[in-house]
């Protein structure tokens, strides 16, 4: 995943995050167990999300963020097309330039945390 950020106010931010995931397994025959092949796809997400900082200190920023946005990919030859979202309940980024972040959010992109390093323009 990837995201840029547009800082509107100091207590707004847009966001725009892109997103790819791929998957795949195997398949058996019922009978005998055997494997007779493999199936695989991938999907790409686009999530636009606005995103409120409530504490806003030169190297230590909570936030929380909402986002909706659309979800399209193939798996095993069928292809389809979503909406997606995405809240953050509560996010923490730590740094200057470089800076480490986690969040505890529910959606369609995660459910639960997540954890990452992005830099700052």
């Amino acid at each position: 995943m990837a995201a840029f950020d547009i800082r509107m106010k100091k207590w707004f931010t847009f966001s725009i995050g892109l997103a790819a995931d791929g998957g795949w397994k195997n398949t058996h025959d019922i009978v005998t167990g055997n494997k007779v092949g493999r199936v695989s796809g991938c999907i790409f997400t686009v999530m636009p999300q606005a995103k409120f900082t409530w504490l806003n200190r030169e190297t230590v920023r909570l936030y929380s963020s909402v986002g909706v946005g659309v979800t399209a990919g193939e798996f095993d030859g069928r292809s389809d097309c979503y909406p997606a979202a995405q809240a953050v309940l509560f996010g923490v980024s730590v740094g200057r330039r470089i800076v480490g972040f986690a969040e505890l959010g529910s959606g369609t992109m995660y459910m639960g945390g997540m954890i990452g390093v992005g830099y700052r323009f």
